[in-house]
C-alpha cells in the first residue's frame, strides 16, 4: 500500500523544489515602456524540453550602435545537422543547417515580427559558444554570438 502514494508524493516534491509557480495576473495599469518595441520581460527558462538555454547576442538592428543579448533556446535536430533557435525578441526564430565539410559551422535564416534575413554561426564549443553574423535582405553583415546562459 505504501507504494501507491509514493510516486505522487515524489512528483509533488519535485514540483515544489523546481520552483513552479502559478502565473501572476497581468498588471491592469502598466507603466509605459520608455524603450518602445522591447519584447517585455525575459522568461526565466525559455528552453523547452530537449533544448538548452543560451544567450543570443547581436550588434546592429535593434541594438543600434550597441550590442543586445537575450535569453534563447537552442534545439539540436537531425543528429546535429540542423539547429532551431528561439530567441526572446519579437517572437524570433532561427533555423540553421550544418555547412558541408565543417561540423562546427552553420548557416540559415532568421525571422521575427516585421523582419527576416540570414545568419551564420561557427561554434567553438558544441552548441553553447559561437560567433558569426546576421543580415537583413540586401543589408550589411552584423555581429552575432551564442554564449551559455549564466
Amino acid at each position: 500500500m505504501r507504494a501507491n502514494w509514493l510516486i505522487p508524493a515524489m512528483i509533488l516534491g519535485a514540483l515544489a523544489v523546481s520552483g513552479c509557480k502559478k502565473p501572476e495576473p497581468a498588471d491592469a495599469n502598466p507603466v509605459p515602456d520608455p524603450f518602445a518595441g522591447s519584447p517585455g520581460p525575459e522568461p526565466q527558462d525559455p528552453a523547452p524540453a530537449g533544448a538548452s538555454c543560451v544567450m543570443l547576442g547581436w550588434g546592429g538592428g535593434a541594438a543600434g550602435s550597441g550590442y543586445k543579448m537575450v535569453r534563447s533556446s537552442i534545439e539540436v535536430a537531425d543528429g546535429g545537422a540542423r539547429l532551431n533557435i528561439k530567441y526572446n525578441w519579437k517572437g524570433g526564430t532561427m533555423t540553421l543547417h550544418r555547412n558541408p565539410g565543417n561540423p562546427n559551422s552553420y548557416s540559415g535564416t532568421w525571422q521575427q515580427q516585421g523582419s527576416n534575413g540570414s545568419g551564420n554561426l561557427n561554434f567553438s564549443e558544441p552548441y553553447t559558444k559561437a560567433t558569426g553574423s546576421w543580415s537583413s535582405p540586401g543589408g550589411k553583415q552584423n555581429a552575432m554570438t551564442i554564449s551559455p546562459c549564466g
